[in-house]
């Protein structure tokens, strides 16, 4: 099962903190990783939907937490962490 997380970081300094933890559907999750990629390229919709399927590989294939502009996006699969 994947569970699919959200969160606004604050990078204050040396550290950098979760302010919200928000647990959210696939669809949403990934609208929101969108919508950091529309802030990143300052609303450039073809050079956003360009990076949009490597950041998603990423976000499948690697564990942790990958953040985009104070948000920070993970999925957790559960079915793999069991091994």
């Amino acid at each position: 099962m994947k569970t699919y997380i959200v969160r606004k970081m604050s990078n204050v300094g040396p550290i950098r903190a979760a302010l919200t933890k928000d647990y959210v559907d696939e669809m949403t999750f990934f609208e929101k990783v969108k919508e950091a990629l529309l802030d990143i390229f300052e609303g450039d919709t073809i050079e956003a939907e360009k990076a949009f399927p490597s950041v998603k590989q990423h976000l499948a294939t690697r564990p942790g937490l990958l953040e985009i502009n104070e948000v920070g996006f993970e999925i957790v699969d559960y079915t793999h962490r069991l091994n």
